[in-house]
């Protein structure tokens, strides 16, 4: 699948779409697409109002559905001229990395981060609010939550975040070959591995 030339849509179909969503819920909403675009219903993970939300405003634009556009993208490469593989390194590992690299965020100066995001009293619907991390951040700033217990949530969120993304991935990529090295240089070689032709 390629990149889809896909006519912009009025801000007012986002809008009311936006509108549509909050009032039916996700599942009437999901039920509604399906119907003009089984294909995305079908594919959009649960929970991802975003993805449905974009796929019944395109349909309502243009009477075609998301699915259609995409499928007559242009291929981003060409057959043949790359190789796929997934970056699956063991879960526990990737879950201590997920932990430290959050608390590293913290000591670099992530709490001010959230705290100019918060200052600006964005919509909660709007994507950069629903940023991992950032509600439990801003229970902290508002005094509802110790930094160690919102750190502790914030972490909690990107595991799960981490493991649907590897839930994803087995689903849409079953079939490519697992890179399951956790270091960089490890990587390499399992690829390289893979890929006997690409070694010098």
């Amino acid at each position: 699948m390629g990149l889809a030339d896909v006519p912009p849509v009025p801000p007012f179909v986002r809008r009311a779409a936006e509108v549509d969503f909050g009032r039916m819920g996700e599942q009437a909403f999901r039920d509604r697409l399906a119907k003009a675009d089984p294909a995305a219903a079908n594919r959009i993970a649960p929970g991802d109002r975003q993805r449905l939300v974009r796929a019944w405003e395109v349909y309502s634009t243009t009477g075609k559905a998301l699915s259609e556009w995409q499928a007559g993208g242009e291929p981003l490469l060409a057959p043949d001229s790359w190789t796929a593989v997934a970056l699956e390194p063991p879960r526990e590992a990737l879950y201590a990395r997920c932990d430290a690299r959050l608390a590293a965020m913290v000591e670099a100066g992530a709490l001010e981060e959230v705290r100019a995001l918060a200052m600006r009293r964005l919509d909660p619907a709007l994507p950069a609010m629903k940023a991992v991390g950032v509600r439990e951040f801003i229970a902290h700033l508002d005094g509802k939550a110790t930094l160690p217990a919102a750190l502790a949530a914030a972490q909690r969120e990107t595991r799960r975040y981490a493991k649907r993304q590897m839930t994803w991935m087995r689903g849409q990529m079953g079939d490519w070959p697992r890179i399951t090295a956790l270091d960089h240089r490890d990587q390499w070689r399992q690829f390289l591995a893979l890929n006997p032709v690409l070694t010098p």
